[in-house]
Formats: C-alpha cells, sequence, structure tokens
C-alpha cells in the first residue's frame, strides 16, 4: 500500500512511502524509479513522516534510527538527527506528519507529540501538546497550527512557543488544516466529513458543510491560494474554490481511502494517494483554458485530417466546417444538408461518403464537397459505419437492426452480409476496419468481438469475451492490437496474433458504459471515455495515468483522439457541447504528465 505521496518543490520528482517501509522516488519525467531507501519502520508506521525541503536539496524521514537527512535525489543518507529514545515511538505512528515551514528555517514532526529542529543548529524542542491528525505551518513560517479532537485548532508561535487558538468548536474532531496564503482564513476538515473555512480575525466560520460521508483525512491548498481539495474515507476527492468555496469537481477513481493530497508546483495537477496502494496525477485544471474550445451546440466531430492538425465537423444544420485549432477557416453548406449517421468522414483519401435513400453513396471531396464519384449499392444499407483506409471497402447496416453488411466500394456489391442479436443492441452499429483494410472487427449482442477477413471473406476468430455488450472497439496504428469495450465499463486490449489480452482489463469507469477509446500513436497509451470521465492507461503496465472529469461520449460515438495523440474530443456534461481539448504530446503523456506513480510491497 501507498499512504503517502509528495511532489519535490520543482515537480521533477515525487516521494512515495509503502506499507513495505521503503521510501521511493520517482522520476515525473521519464516514470522511472530513481532511488529507494529502508526506513526500517514496519508495517502502516508511515504515512507522511517524510518532506522535502523548500529548496529541494534535502528529502527528511522518520526512521528506525532518529530523523535522517538524505539527498533528494539519490537518497544517500547525509545525517541524521538523534530523538530521545522515549520520542521515537511516537513519531513512528500511523498519524504522523512532517513538515518544513516555507522558508526552511524550521522543521517539525507530529505523531503522538510535536517535535521542532531549527534547521541550522538542529537544536530542538518539543510542544507541550498531543495532537490529533496532522500539522501545518503557517504560511509566514512563524506558527505551526495543531488539531484537537476537542473541537480546537492552535497555533504554537514557533520562537516564544506561545499558544493561540484560532478555531473553537465543540462539535467538531479536526484532524487537517490548511491556512489560506493570506493567513487571514483557514480551512479544516474533520472525522465527521466537515469541511470549513474559518475567519480567524473573526473567529466564526465563514463556511461548513459536511462535504464527505465520513472522515477527511487529507487537505490541500493550491500555491496561489485559489483552490483546495479535500479528501478521505469515502474515496472522493472534492476541489472547491477558495474564496466562494463553491465545489468545483469531484474526482473519482480511487478504490479505497484517500490518504493524502498534495498540488503541483504550477497548481495544474494534484497528486493523491490511497490505501488502495496507487498514487494518481490528476488534471486539477477546473476552467476551460486557452487549448481548449467548444464546437456550437447541435455541431458534431465527423473526423480529422489525416495530419492530425484540425478537426472536421457537422453542424446542427448540416454545414462542414474546418477547424484550425479553435477557428474555423472553411464553412462549407451542401444541399441537401449533411446528417452525421449517414455520413463517415475517410481521412486517408480525405473524401466523405453520404449515404443517400438507402443504396446511392457519394463521395465527395471533403475540402469542396464537389462529389469525386458515386455507386450504388446492391442491397439496403441504411447506416454507413466505417470506410476501410484504402477506401476499397464500406461497412454499414442494413435495413433491419439486426443485419450488417460488408460493400466494395467501387463497383457497390455487397461482399458480406451478417445477421443476429437482438434488434435494440448498440452493438449491430459497431464495425471498425483495421488500418491494413484486411480485417473487420465486429462488436455482438452475445458480448464478444470477431473479426473476419474482408479479403478472403472469412471468419478469423472471436476476440474478448464481456460482461455486457460491446460498445467500441479500436484498432492500434501498426493493427497489432485491438481494445474493446462494454456497457459495464471495462476495456480489453488484445493482440490480434495471439488473441490474448495484453493487460489484464481495464477497469476505472465506475460501471458505466465506455463509449469511445483510441490508442496514442506509438500505442504505449490508450484513451478511453465512458458516461464519467476520459482516461489515460499507460498499457506496458495497465495503470491509469490521468483523468480528466466533466467529461462524457455516453451514447455517442464520436471521433475521439486526432492521429497525432494533440487532440482529444469529448461531450462536456457541463453544457452537453463537445469540446476539443489540446493536450501535451502523447510521448509528453506517456513521459511527465500523465505518469501514474505506483509503490507496492514487493
Amino acid at each position: 500500500m501507498t499512504p503517502g505521496a509528495r511532489f519535490s518543490p520543482d515537480g521533477q520528482f515525487v516521494a512515495t512511502a509503502c506499507f513495505d517501509g521503503l521510501l521511493r522516488i520517482w522520476s515525473v519525467e521519464s516514470r522511472a524509479l530513481v532511488a529507494q531507501y529502508d526506513r526500517g519502520i514496519p508495517d502502516d508506521n508511515v504515512r507522511l513522516s517524510f518532506c522535502y525541503s523548500p529548496d529541494g536539496s534535502t528529502l527528511a524521514t522518520v526512521t528506525n534510527e532518529g530523523i535522517a537527512l538524505l539527498d533528494a535525489q539519490t537518497l544517500r543518507k547525509k545525517q541524521i538527527v538523534e530523538v530521545g529514545d522515549d520520542q521515537l515511538p511516537g513519531l513512528q505512528n500511523s498519524d504522523t506528519t512532517m513538515a518544513y515551514s516555507p522558508d526552511g528555517r524550521w522543521m517539525a514532526v507530529g505523531g503522538g507529540r510535536i517535535l521542532v529542529w531549527d534547521t541550522e543548529s538542529w537544536d530542538s524542542f518539543s510542544l507541550p501538546v498531543d495532537p490529533y491528525g496532522r500539522i501545518a505551518f503557517s504560511p509566514d513560517s512563524r506558527s505551526l497550527l495543531a488539531c484537537h479532537e476537542n473541537g480546537v485548532i492552535d497555533a504554537w508561535d514557533l520562537e516564544t512557543q506561545e499558544r493561540s487558538t484560532l478555531v473553537r468548536d465543540s462539535d467538531m474532531r479536526w484532524f487537517v488544516t490548511k491556512m489560506y496564503p493570506s493567513s487571514d482564513r483557514l480551512a479544516g476538515a474533520s472525522d465527521e466529513g466537515f469541511v470549513v473555512v474559518w475567519d480567524i480575525d473573526a473567529q466564526k466560520p465563514i463556511w461548513k458543510e459536511r462535504a464527505h460521508r465520513s472522515p477527511v483525512w487529507a487537505l490541500a491548498m493550491s500555491h496561489d491560494g485559489e483552490r483546495f481539495a479535500s479528501g478521505g474515507y469515502d474515496q472522493e476527492i472534492h476541489l472547491w474554490d477558495a474564496e466562494t468555496q463553491q465545489k468545483l469537481m469531484t474526482l473519482r477513481g480511487h478504490n479505497n481511502e484517500v490518504w493524502s493530497l498534495e498540488f503541483s508546483p504550477d497548481d495544474r495537477y494534484l497528486l493523491t494517494s490511497s490505501k488502495d496502494g496507487t498514487v494518481k496525477l490528476w488534471n486539477a485544471q477546473t476552467k476551460p483554458q486557452s487549448h481548449c474550445w467548444f464546437l456550437d451546440a447541435g455541431e458534431v466531430p465527423v473526423g480529422f485530417p489525416r495530419n492530425g492538425r484540425g478537426l472536421l465537423s457537422v453542424t446542427a444544420d448540416g454545414a462542414l466546417r474546418h477547424w484550425d485549432g479553435a477557428k474555423v477557416v472553411k464553412s462549407l453548406s451542401p444541399a441537401p444538408p449533411l446528417r452525421p449517421p449517414v455520413t463517415v468522414y475517410a481521412p486517408e483519401s480525405e473524401c466523405l461518403y453520404v449515404l443517400d435513400n438507402d443504396s446511392s453513396v457519394q463521395v465527395c471531396d471533403a475540402q469542396t464537397l464537389d462529389v469525386r464519384r458515386s455507386f450504388t449499392l446492391n442491397g439496403s444499407c441504411s447506416r454507413v459505419l466505417d470506410v476501410s483506409p484504402d477506401a476499397r471497402y464500406l461497412a454499414g447496416r442494413g435495413s433491419e437492426h439486426t443485419e450488417l453488411g460488408v460493400w466494395d466500394a467501387r463497383s457497390g456489391e455487397c461482399i458480406l452480409r451478417l445477421e443476429g442479436g437482438v434488434a435494440w443492441s448498440a452493438s449491430n452499429d459497431l464495425a471498425v476496419f483495421s488500418p491494413d483494410s484486411r480485417l473487420l472487427a465486429i462488436g455482438t449482442t452475445q458480448r464478444e468481438v470477431k473479426l473476419w477477413d474482408v479479403q478472403e471473406r472469412n471468419f478469423v476468430r472471436t476476440l474478448a469475451t464481456h460482461p455486457w455488450h460491446v460498445f467500441a472497439i479500436s484498432f492500434s496504428s501498426d493493427g497489432r492490437r485491438l481494445a474493446s469495450s462494454s456497457w459495464k465499463g471495462d476495456v480489453r486490449v488484445v493482440d490480434l496474433e495471439t488473441g490474448r489480452e495484453v493487460v489484464p482489463s481495464l477497469y476505472g469507469h465506475g460501471g458505466t458504459g465506455v463509449d469511445a477509446h483510441s490508442f496514442s500513436p506509438g500505442g504505449a497509451t490508450l484513451v478511453s471515455s465512458g458516461g464519467d470521465n476520459v482516461r489515460f492507461w499507460n498499457l506496458p503496465t495497465g495503470r491509469e495515468t490521468l483523468v480528466f472529469n466533466h467529461a462524457s461520449n455516453q451514447g455517442t460515438r464520436i471521433p475521439f483522439l486526432s492521429p497525432n495523440g494533440a487532440l482529444v474530443v469529448w461531450r462536456d456534461t457541463h453544457n452537453g457541447r463537445v469540446r476539443v481539448e489540446s493536450i501535451p504530446t502523447m510521448a509528453e503523456i506517456d513521459a511527465a504528465y500523465a505518469s501514474q506513480l505506483q509503490s507496492r510491497s514487493p
């Protein structure tokens, strides 16, 4: 289990503590384990009993010898600060917190007691208090805050060692507190699930809410003081506006209680650790940034150009629009208007395939909407599902919902017709060609994915049995892997040569159907979208790496990830419009921001 995680001051490293007693340093850039140190503390006596110095040169930690000062990059021991035999056991309990003051002058450890060191002389003193929960320094480094079971939060002046009471509420058992950068307010959280913002000068609460269903173990204040986060036993993490106390978002993804929270130095990400054994990095940007934009109401994307630099969409009135970033660079209004259910974009040929009157298909240049050619299908087709990358084949739904056909896109001849399943299943609208145009993957109502060789016109194999109807299918760009997902929220990745799963089934969408997913250009990352959020998965490890909340593609199969991995598309749950998000390149996602740093007992 991984009960604690902290960013280095420069944001390049993350330190984690594990129940095996090891302190580990991870590179955020490479995801690699940089160093580890055995603290000699058994079982769960770890939590947050380690911290970085403000200059990032030292990592201090409680050990079985005392306080070890370690080189922050190599974890080589620089110094042991001795602690009395009568004091050390009190610093090795599960609620121990360790912190440097913001100016680096003081270091404090709070557990069964509070010890404070002057970091120049390493002289120490103890405070005559038995704290409950976690300690925290004031932003000006002059005071140390301590929580108590009797509803009191005290501030201890570190020069005079005098105490002043900041909060008094006999109904609360405070566990954790953070002071605003302005030092005029503090946020506190209790065993009862309450989160409170307190006016220090007025000695009264500004806001008090039972934000969690059970104890709150962690609070984090952003460095700019604009937001704070709370998390605890109920596995949920809430982000709050520090000024208005409005809830900005709720993060769900841990499968056990949340033990620590910390904003990245630039406040863009939130680092969390949990009793479920994972450390997660969340996108914590709560407002639309300059690198995202929205399509108009009723407008849907139909595809990405081959270079992946823009987006093509169809408006509510049937016009085709070309986007370059957030700017519409071309708008074409055909007669009759385009309808997305019968319009498919083929990026390799840069053409739109438009179905008309159940059998006629027009192939239109996407730049001009001029008709390049047309052909008539042999047999009825009510919806075009996919066009093969080499433009030789077209897959579509027959006149009956239980029928699926494959047509030669030059002659219109139906070369393959499949029947089966129940009429209401969305799986009947799920057929995807492989990158080499040879295979067609079909989602069935029997909870399976079936592969057909289109050129040989024969059945190849059955893949990936799901617990419910198959809802999305995608191929990796090299055609060697296939991902599929179901209404139950599971995602499975299969090697097409062996038919075996590459990683154990991916779960994280909370039981909502996973409607869309795409492989990154290099195939190391899979991006999935369901009814709750968009998630990035590292496929070599099967670990969830990055989460975008308030994102959903539920009920739609819109184009999802651009070919170069620079744009991701989803439907925003706040306004119902399609949102286009410019993300770091997939190389950066794999190597930096999307790293889920995880340490487990061997």
